[in-house]
């Protein structure tokens, strides 16, 4: 807006210098008389930086333990050592473990006698020398044996299946068969890590009674984690779309954002974004804090000079040539990159700017931006 007064008098005057002063951003500046070194903006891709700090979480965490005592003979674990699935964690002698193989290999040994009585029974009922009832019996007796075999073999399956043991019922008969319930005892006697992931405390000493349901181990599953970085709420609608990853010296983590509404952090009030990234070679550990970086959609800006930004009571203007001369233009933009500001609004492409001396045009004398008109 220009101010053009008539003839004023002193008193005018003084009411016009104030009014330019509360209006001065949006007045046009006049040319003195000089040419000005400009510059036009150049289209070209940018993307929104943002940073925060997340904190990592296991995807799971497991505490170990067995249904029954058992006594440790071996244990070569320490706290922090990575583990494979299925490596062995610590060796035990378990008495129980021992008795329900001895109650199956039992039940066998009952099962097999009873189904050879019984075809005795049925080669002797044809040669008439038995009874049909004598058979009947027989054929009770083979049902209920077998159902107490069914029965401690379920038993040993669900100790089996707590150890990771996943033999058949054939390959237990067969290892039965091969040697005593005793010595098959001491080699299924070995606990093994039920994913990969990293121990997180310290086995009890071998020759030590551990009672049952209490904890041999506690492993996390670093395989893949769980993070959340703490973000400003003024700052959320940056972090929608684009990439996000985690700084790392070695290569860069990717992050996936997952489904659902920011947290709170009660003790920060900071908006917490949720994501997981995968974790193969277990680099990241559980409550480990990480630096994130967040870059947005790939938009085109105007790009100008960095000479070419002014502030002024908080904003950002640029000084538009129109007509020949320089306007201030309140600009929005983002950090200045090689010498270079990206304009995010109120600049377009091809407009040319005052790349030298715009700090002291947009704030020159105010008796330089009143025009007076008679």
């Amino acid at each position: 807006m220009t101010m053009r007064l008539s003839r004023p008098g002193p008193q005018r005057v003084f009411i016009a210098v104030l009014t330019g002063l509360l209006g001065l951003p949006v007045l046009p500046l006049p040319v003195a008389g000089a040419g000005y070194t400009t510059a036009r903006a150049v289209s070209g891709p940018w993307q929104a930086r943002s940073q925060a700090y997340g904190r990592v979480r296991a995807r799971a965490e497991s505490r170990i333990e067995l249904p029954f005592p058992v006594r440790l003979t071996w244990t070569g674990t320490t706290p922090g050592q990575a583990v494979t699935r299925g490596e062995t964690l610590l060796r035990f002698a378990a008495p129980a473990l021992a008795q329900a193989l001895i109650a199956y290999a039992s039940a066998r040994h009952d099962q097999a006698a009873s189904a050879a009585r019984l075809a005795l029974l049925r080669s002797n009922e044809k040669q008439r020398t038995v009874t049909r009832r004598d058979v009947a019996v027989a054929e009770l007796d083979l049902a209920r044996v077998q159902g107490q075999a069914s029965a401690a073999w379920a038993r040993l399956q669900a100790d089996l299946a707590i150890l990771g043991v996943d033999w058949t019922r054939r390959q237990v008969d067969e290892a039965l068969d091969g040697g005593s319930a005793e010595a098959l005892a001491a080699k299924l006697g070995v606990l093994r890590a039920p994913f990969a992931g990293v121990v997180v405390t310290r086995a009890p000493a071998v020759g030590v009674w551990v009672d049952a349901n209490t904890p041999l181990l506690e492993l996390e599953d670093l395989t893949e984690v769980y993070v959340a970085a703490g973000v400003p709420e003024s700052a959320l609608s940056s972090w929608h779309g684009g990439e996000t990853e985690i700084v790392d010296e070695a290569a860069p983590i990717s992050l996936v954002p997952l489904p659902g509404a920011p947290g709170m952090d009660p003790s920060s009030g900071l908006r917490l974004l949720r994501y997981r990234a995968a974790n193969p070679a277990g680099h990241l550990r559980d409550g480990q804090w990480v630096q994130v970086m967040h870059r947005g959609t790939v938009r085109s800006v105007a790009w100008v000079p960095a000479s070419a930004v002014a502030g002024r009571n908080g904003r950002d203007w640029c000084l538009v040539v129109k007509g020949g001369k320089p306007e201030p233009v309140p600009v929005r933009v983002g950090p200045q990159q090689d010498g270079r500001i990206p304009v995010l609004e109120g600049l377009e492409a091809g407009q040319e700017v005052v790349t030298e001396g715009a700090y002291e045009l947009l704030y020159r004398d105010l008796k330089d931006l009143i025009q007076f008109v008679d």
